[in-house]
């Protein structure tokens, strides 16, 4: 799916899998700070904004992640807002109440940013992507393991509903904001 905007390639993170595209290409100084990355127009693991990924295609884990942490036991969260019930699933959306909690572990995204890096993202939902040479898109290849909690395969068709979902009228603002640049998203293929 390829995605078109107005911005900075970060703010795309957080959709899913798809193709995003602006009106123009990114700002001149977005544009020098990512030129000394050949990256440009091919399929990539991460697109990092200065330099090189730290992490090359195929890692295991994350530096700061400890693979002998221990497992089992019990999370307790406070409430971080003090709701005592919710009426929703839709975190997204302004009316209503979610519960704590949906936007850390129910919601994947196309990309994340690494915490050990600085504006580099990694591929979570998409296996890689492919930054258009003037900056002015990027298309994400979904992974084909992506899948629900149910097991159903992640489609395109999927990301792009949740992208008109995170676009659409009934969002909080802070979405429409964020998506403002975006200037059209569109599904290429099933990937």
């Amino acid at each position: 799916m390829r995605l078109r905007w107005l911005g900075l390639l970060p703010v795309l993170a957080a959709l899913g899998g798809f193709a995003i595209a602006a009106g123009k290409p990114a700002p001149p100084m977005a544009a020098a700070a990512a030129s000394a990355v050949p990256v440009a127009d091919q399929w990539v693991h991460a697109y990092t904004a200065y330099g090189e990924p730290k992490y090359r295609a195929g890692y295991a884990r994350f530096d700061y992640l400890d693979p002998d942490a221990p497992k089992g036991g019990t999370l307790y969260l406070a409430n971080p807002d003090r709701r005592t019930s919710f009426d929703k699933y839709n975190y997204f959306t302004i009316k209503g109440n979610a519960p704590a909690g949906v936007a850390i572990f129910m919601i994947e995204t196309l990309a994340f940013l690494a915490a050990d890096e600085t504006q580099t993202m990694y591929g979570l939902l998409a296996q890689e992507m492919r930054v258009a040479p003037d900056k002015s898109s990027i298309t994400f290849r979904l992974h084909p393991a992506a899948r629900f909690s149910d097991g159903t395969a992640v489609t395109t068709e999927d990301v792009k509903y949740s992208f008109d979902t995170l676009t659409g009228k009934f969002v909080a603002p802070s979405y429409n904001t964020a998506y403002a640049g975006v200037e059209k998203a569109v599904v290429l293929d099933a990937r």
